[in-house]
């Protein structure tokens, strides 16, 4: 088992130290000089990735099957309402945290599941 090593000397061990002191970190080299998004924009495309993944437009004949693990049709409602909401607050200039990107990943993902389980066709459930 490792031994555990502080904050700061990770960083270091990762980094390269710059001539005013400080530490860059290494680029990776597979995404040569890739940043992270911010927040706003990690939500749409959080948001953009729902919308092409699940399929809103369905008729309820194709949305409701014979077996049922979750109302697949009330998932949907809830899940567009609240990728509307996110959307709507983004246009206000709202700035999302952390939690909210990952409460609505993971929202997205469980629904995506159950619709999957229901036989619900949605992109990748092959």
């Amino acid at each position: 088992m490792g031994r555990f090593r502080s904050p700061t000397r990770i960083v270091r061990a990762n980094s390269q130290p710059l001539s005013n002191g400080g530490f860059r970190r290494n680029e990776n080299p597979m995404v040569k000089g890739a940043k992270k998004p911010d927040t706003r924009t990690a939500m749409q495309l959080l948001i953009r990735e729902a919308r092409n993944a699940i399929p809103f437009g369905l008729p309820d004949d194709a949305v409701c099957g014979d077996s049922c693990q979750g109302c697949s049709s009330k998932l949907l409602i809830y899940l567009e309402t609240e990728l509307d909401t996110w959307e709507m607050k983004l246009a206000d200039g709202a700035v999302p945290s952390l939690g909210d990107l990952h409460r609505l990943a993971k929202q997205c993902r469980k629904i995506h599941q159950v619709l999957v389980d229901n036989g619900v066709p949605v992109a990748g459930s092959n």
